[in-house]
């Protein structure tokens, strides 16, 4: 069984998402929580750095974690900043992290700073071997995917779409095909993102816009 972890509010609303389906075991960690088996309230600070500096012990919270590792991101909100503090605990797991890259337009300074860096370390990181894979989805890509999206349904809708698209491609993966037209991945092709194909015009319609890309 894979894992779902979600960090912050963006990572916990896509957990929870995971959670209908069989297949995932899903965490949660974000302020504000009611602490549970899976679940795991975290201190709130003013200051981003103080998530990770003192950020208690997470080893009997992660006791039973199994498999493969997806964890979920938005690099914009404070809680971020735990996120390599919270990954040491799971170094003997395959990692692999979803990143949601918010809207720029609607951040703050600050918030644009941290998003920057938070999404810099990640690909650094990724690049180095230390996780398999790092998935960037972006919500405005996605939105004009979507279409007309209430203000009121804008992250419901793609956060949806996001879960239901990763969830059809690990069902083919773990199913035997009798023909595809994939092709092994280069070692160093650790950085992707997902999409869906429109029928209509014929045409792919990803959920970020990647540079210099190896289709598989």
């Amino acid at each position: 069984m894979d894992t779902i972890i979600g960090l912050g509010n963006a990572g916990c609303n896509i957990a929870d998402k995971f959670a209908k389906y069989s297949q995932y075991l899903t965490y949660k960690l974000d302020v504000g929580l009611k602490r549970t088996k899976t679940t795991y309230p975290l201190k709130k600070y003013q200051k981003f750095e103080d998530y990770e500096e003192k950020l208690p012990s997470l080893k009997t919270f992660f006791k039973e974690v199994d498999g493969n590792i997806l964890f979920v991101v938005g690099g914009s909100g404070k809680v971020s900043s735990a996120s390599l503090s919270i990954l040491q605990y799971l170094k003997k797991h395959k990692i692999n992290i979803l990143y949601i890259k918010p809207e720029l337009s609607l951040l703050n300074e600050s918030q644009t700073q941290l998003e920057r860096l938070t999404y810099n370390v990640f690909q650094e990181y990724t690049r180095s071997g230390i996780f398999e894979r790092m998935y960037i989805v972006s919500n405005e890509e996605i939105s004009q995917i979507v279409g007309d999206i209430s203000v009121k349904n804008y992250n419901e809708k793609i956060n949806e779409m996001i879960v239901s698209t990763i969830h059809m491609i690990n069902i083919y993966k773990n199913n035997e095909s009798v023909t595809d037209t994939f092709c092994e991945l280069p070692v160093g092709a650790r950085l992707t993102t997902i999409g869906l194909l429109d029928l209509e015009k014929n045409k792919d319609r990803m959920f970020f816009s990647l540079d210099n890309i190896s289709d598989v």
